[in-house]
């Protein structure tokens, strides 16, 4: 949201420290850098590696429901085919039976 109001990273590195409550003293822009002090560095990488968690359980979450569904869909026309297949069975073994008598 707050990054739609203004350009340039000089904008974006102050819109970084004000969500992680750092001051401008511990970053400065250079022509082809960004100096960072190690407590904005450290936050970063731990602000890092919290998104990729995040991302990382939203695709271990999404794998289980695909591997889920396709569970299901494998399994339920094998379960119906087993039923049938029983019935099936069950009638031929009464036929023969009765033939038997």
């Amino acid at each position: 949201k707050d990054l739609d109001e203004g350009e340039g990273v000089a904008h974006l590195v102050s819109v970084l420290s004000q969500r992680l409550t750092v001051t401008d003293a511990d970053w400065q822009v250079g022509h082809s850098k960004i100096f960072l002090r190690r407590e904005l560095a450290t936050k970063l990488e731990k602000l890092v590696s919290l998104r990729v968690l995040c991302a990382a359980r939203i695709i271990g979450r999404f794998g289980r429901i695909v591997a889920q569904n396709r569970a299901s869909n494998l399994l339920t026309p094998w379960a119906r085919f087993r039923m049938h297949m029983i019935k099936k069975r069950k009638r031929i073994s009464a036929a023969k039976t009765i033939q038997a008598t």
